[in-house]
């Protein structure tokens, strides 16, 4: 009886405490090893098993830190739908972390943002093929793992870590995490625990050793048993404060490559209809070597062109040879190669002298799919107090596994507030050229992209979010920008768009469309290159009209004398502005008047070492034409005046001379150009804006003494054209300038030569309505010099002016 009471009372004791086992000591317990769901029943033997616990977006997932962890490893993954595993996909996901100490204070924390990518599959023994990480459920997708380490050494007193997911791409994904704490163990302890081990643990655990576990020295042997990753569970139940699953990694190598006859060469791939450029960087010899990807193909030709960067000149050239390779060796300067085959190859570019590959990384762009039942969201700030810009480029497509473009796409853009109200509403065709620079990154022999077509819109104060709808299938990738940030560029070495492109703050910022649960194929990734730059034929013929800016206010002007690259003929309007440099002796040279028939007076410009008083003599012919004196370092007087014709004139006088009306030999130019002051304060110009688009062009002399400088051009501009428009001008720009050489000569000075002048440029274009701007120019100190002026194409009307007396005569 006695031993029956005591069984009586130990079952209503265990009848009693069990719930409260059960949820405090087992469930976290269990929750480490077991998860939730049936297990896979084809599970192959080669799969290794783990647990990973799933983030939620609102909630923070806690784990308890023990003492002695010095670093946790965050092993998270995306578990993605079937849907978005494509090879034009790009997923991404974001967590944030952060360690609080007992108080609740929190240590230290982060958002990190990762790109989800798949692994291939692996084969097995048997024959089966399984993806390299999965779940029970088969019809769901694991990513590849990545890694985030937090160091706990520095932060006293740690005792928690939290984490959440902070972006989902759908809310049909889920985040997926395991917490592991390092641990070190002592050497005396690492003796005694490796006999112990299973001969397969030893072999995971030397897995990274080249040799086998019986050849690896006991040294090696301690350093990989010392550190051990132990694994954290998260606090709470699982079902109840936490969900968790089974995860499967194959131990597996990955399938063989194809057979080399089906893969293309390494390099970038090129065909008729798909270009490539590349970018020289510097100076040397370069190697380029073309490989045919087609293996029928004998003979390849390739339109080689390189631009320079200084000058954009083009230098063409047809290469022809026999497949499989085509090599060439040339030097190069920096600017842009841009090849043209006649069939499919691959290409990489070499430095000779090193020896290293400089074919420059494959550039990628994100769009979106859009269609007449698959609309495109994209955020915007519902409190911002001013117009938020808005830039959408739309692209045709065609693509072997997807619906492309049909004929006439017609887009129409909604910009919506919070609550679904439309409060703008546009619609525009869509008819962008193919492109050649522009493919899919995957398949791009079979598929085409064409250029994209940007359009421009302002959203109403308001606006939560802009909606891209279309007729048709189309790509659409946005963009938006802070009204009032400045454009920031530093010149010369990102002049040109491919020069210095990863390291210069774009003008326009990437964003991503609004997530839903119906968002059908995910976006695709594109591959671009740099197009060349085209020259204006017109300006190359001396086509075009010069204007200055009138200045407004007062301001010291100076005249300047720099080198200047003449090329194509020399204009009516020029010829006074433009010089030549007079060699020691006699030169024959054809004198031009600035209008046909017409007297004029030449003039000379002179650079001396010294100014003290002296006598100049100018010979015509052999006869003296002018004898003058002349003081100071620099300074210019007129000859007398003189018929156009040929001339053989000749100056004697010390220093380096300078003669106009004359058109100087290619590359040996001279432009004379008055210029203001740039004191502190800045100065302002006046534009009257007459045509659609116009560019105004500011050429800038660094102060004496600097090196780098920097300069801001900002428009003054209280109106936009309304609606979707076709342009947006950036109306502030920075400069930020570096001194390269110093040329220019300050007229009637005694100061050394000068920087030379770097040229600006602020295009306004048709968002800006015709009409009268002014335009400030500061500069971060004072000193330097500035002039502004347009360049149009065309010459206008020229006026002259007669005098008569009132008889008539």
């Amino acid at each position: 009886m006695r031993l029956l009471g005591r069984l009586c009372l130990l079952a209503l004791v265990v009848f009693l405490v069990w719930p409260l086992a059960q949820r405090y000591v087992l469930a976290p317990v269990t929750g480490l090893f077991w998860a939730s769901g049936p297990q896979r029943a084809n599970l192959p033997e080669e799969a290794e098993q783990s647990t990973v616990f799933w983030l939620e977006s609102a909630d923070w997932l806690r784990f308890s830190l023990a003492e002695n962890t010095p670093t946790l490893r965050i092993l998270s993954h995306l578990q993605m739908q079937p849907e978005q595993n494509t090879d034009e996909s790009l997923v991404r996901y974001a967590l944030d972390y952060r360690v609080l100490a007992r108080d609740g204070e929190v240590l230290t924390s982060g958002r990190y943002h990762y790109k989800a990518v798949t692994l291939p599959p692996r084969p097995l023994a048997d024959g089966r093929e399984f993806p390299a990480r999965f779940y029970d459920d088969p019809t769901l997708v694991a990513s590849a793992p990545e890694n985030l380490f937090v160091d706990l050494s520095a932060l006293t007193g740690a005792v928690t870590l939290e984490l959440r997911a902070a972006y989902l791409p759908e809310p049909r994904n889920r985040v997926g995490v395991q917490v592991t704490g390092r641990e070190t163990r002592s050497r005396e302890e690492v003796g005694r625990l490796w006999p112990r081990l299973k001969p397969e643990t030893r072999d995971r655990l030397l897995r990274p050793h080249v040799y086998p576990p019986h050849l690896v020295s006991s040294f090696e042997i301690e350093n990989a048993l010392q550190l051990r990753w132990v694994p954290l569970g998260p606090e709470g139940v699982a079902g109840d404060d936490f969900a968790s699953d089974y995860l499967y990694t194959l131990s597996v190598p990955p399938a063989p490559p194809a057979e080399a006859e089906q893969a293309l060469p390494p390099g970038l791939y090129a065909d008729p209809n798909k270009w490539v450029t590349l970018p020289v960087d510097y100076d040397g010899s370069y190697r380029l070597e073309i490989q045919s990807a087609d293996p029928l193909v004998t003979d390849v030709n390739v339109s080689l062109a390189h631009q320079r960067n200084q000058d954009l000149e083009t230098r063409q050239q047809l290469l022809t040879g026999t497949a499989p390779r085509l090599t060439w060796t040339g030097d190069l300067e920096p600017g842009l190669l841009q090849l043209i085959p006649s069939a499919p190859v691959t290409v990489r570019l070499f430095d000779v002298t090193t020896g290293a590959d400089v074919t420059p990384d494959k550039r990628y762009l994100l769009a979106h799919p859009v269609a007449a039942d698959q609309p495109v969201r994209f955020a915007l700030d519902p409190d911002s107090a001013e117009p938020q810009p808005v830039r959408l480029d739309v692209r045709t497509f065609s693509h072997p596994q997807r619906a492309g473009s049909g004929p006439d796409p017609r887009v129409r853009l909604e910009i919506r507030a919070a609550d679904g109200t439309v409060l703008q509403n546009f619609e525009q065709s869509i008819t962008p050229a193919p492109s050649f620079y522009q493919r899919f990154s995957q398949d791009a022999s079979d598929s085409g992209v064409s250029e994209g077509q940007s359009l421009f819109l302002e959203a109403s104060s308001g606006a939560a979010e802009v909606a891209v709808i279309s007729n048709t299938p189309v790509l659409v990738t946005g963009y938006t920008r802070l009204a009032s940030l400045p454009l920031v560029r530093a010149l010369p070495e990102s002049r040109r768009p491919w020069q210095s492109y990863g390291d210069r703050v774009p003008s326009w910022f990437l964003m991503n469309p609004v997530a839903t649960a119906a968002s059908g194929q995910g976006p695709v990734s594109l591959q671009w290159f740099f197009q060349p730059i085209e020259r204006n034929e017109a300006l190359l013929s001396g086509q075009y009209d010069w204007q200055g800016l009138d200045i407004k206010g007062a301001s010291l002007q100076r005249d300047v004398l720099f080198p200047h690259q003449l090329s194509g003929p020399l204009r009516d309007t020029a010829v006074g502005s433009v010089f030549r440099a007079l060699p020691e002796g006699a030169v024959s040279l054809e004198l031009v008047p600035p209008s046909p028939g017409l007297p004029f007076r030449p003039e000379l410009i002179y650079q001396r070492n010294g100014a003290q008083p002296t006598t100049v003599t100018v010979l015509k012919d052999g006869a003296v034409w002018l004898r003058r004196g002349i003081a100071g370092r620099t300074g210019r007087f007129s000859l007398p005046v003189v018929a156009p014709g040929q001339y053989r004139i000749e100056v004697q006088g010390d220093g380096q001379w300078f003669l106009n009306h004359n058109r100087p030999p290619v590359g040996a130019g001279y432009l004379q150009r008055s210029v203001y002051s740039l004191d502190g304060a800045g100065l302002t110009f006046e534009l009257d804006k007459t045509e659609a688009r116009e560019v105004v062009n500011f050429d800038v002399v660094a102060p004496p003494g600097v090196d780098r400088f920097a300069v801001e051009v900002a428009v003054a501009a209280d109106r936009r054209a309304t609606g979707l428009l076709t342009d947006y001008s950036v109306l502030k720009r920075r400069f930020e300038l570096e001194v390269q050489e110093r040329t220019t000569l300050v007229l009637g000075t005694q100061s050394q030569p000068a920087a030379a002048p770097m040229s600006v440029a602020l295009p306004l274009g048709e968002d800006m309505p015709p009409g009268r701007y002014r335009i400030s120019v500061r500069a971060d100190r004072a000193g330097g010099l500035v002039s502004a002026y347009t360049v149009r194409e065309g010459q206008r009307q020229t006026y002259r002016f007669f005098r008569r007396s009132l008889d008539g005569h």
